[in-house]
């Protein structure tokens, strides 16, 4: 106290930016302050000057207001000060805490539920409106296109799959092959081509393309191969119908394999 008592006439000196001691206990770092009222406390009764604007027009008080420090506003109201700016006000009032009737219930689990059913009917809707496109390694994305066939009943046979095979126990490093097949429709030529590409997963893997004139052949071969590879029929539910079987490839369902934009799963 005697410090202060002897340095009276220094309390309103002010810095470069025009701040006294006042502002910089009020903010000693830009938007903070460590709210040391009983500093606050010692410099007002020992009349330090709050109406002291800085150089960017604002005084202790302002400063204070800025940063709704209620604790340093009390300080100033326990001296009857107030703000130099009208737009401000000292009294200080506690915002009311909110009632827990005002606030709707939270549910995590429903509100995922719901998202996830959401996104998946968003999913759904693009994976029938999106049509599969040629694989690049096939070079034909820009003559080309994935047969599809709709059936009387509406339901589509897609020829585009992709099957895996994992096997842990299979050599030195496991067995884990994907197997992608595609008939893609030369637009140009007007011919079908077979597309069959294997490898192990992680690899590009090695790729043939066998031409057909003919819808008809090109399907039944598809068909074949899909067949000796998986265990399972073809058809234009195989994704619904499909069974594993034992030492044969599983199918990947086109969702997984071939996912749309990810501006199709944002629900507004």
């Amino acid at each position: 106290m005697k410090h202060f008592d002897a340095a009276r006439e220094n309390l309103n000196v002010v810095d470069r930016y025009g701040r006294t001691a006042l502002h910089h206990v009020i903010e000693p770092i830009p938007f903070g302050s460590f709210e040391n009222v009983d500093m606050l406390r010692t410099l007002l009764s020992k009349k330090a000057d709050p109406s002291i604007s800085d150089k960017d027009g604002r005084t202790p008080i302002d400063l204070a207001l800025r940063q709704h420090d209620h604790r340093m506003l009390r300080v100033f109201e326990e001296f009857k000060l107030t703000s130099s700016k009208n737009a401000m006000e000292t009294e200080v009032t506690t915002p009311p805490t909110p009632s827990l009737e005002m606030i709707d219930p939270v549910d995590p689990a429903s509100d995922a539920r719901q998202y996830v059913q959401q996104a998946t009917a968003s999913h759904a809707l693009a994976m029938a409106t999106i049509p599969p496109k040629p694989h690049p390694t096939a070079e034909m994305e820009s003559n080309g296109e994935i047969l599809i066939k709709t059936a009387p009943s509406g339901e589509r046979s897609i020829y585009d799959i992709l099957l895996t095979y994992v096997d842990v126990k299979q050599g030195m490093y496991g067995k884990n092959d994907f197997y992608r097949m595609q008939i893609i429709r030369d637009v140009v030529k007007d011919i079908y081509v077979l597309f069959t590409c294997w490898g192990r997963v992680g690899d590009e893997g090695q790729f043939q393309r066998t031409p057909f004139k003919e819808q008809d052949d090109a399907i039944k071969e598809f068909v074949k191969v899909f067949k000796s590879k998986t265990g399972n029929i073809f058809a234009c539910d195989i994704e619904k119908t499909f069974s594993r079987v034992a030492k044969k490839y599983t199918l990947v369902k086109r969702a997984i394999c071939d996912p749309p934009p990810i501006r199709h799963l944002i629900v507004p």
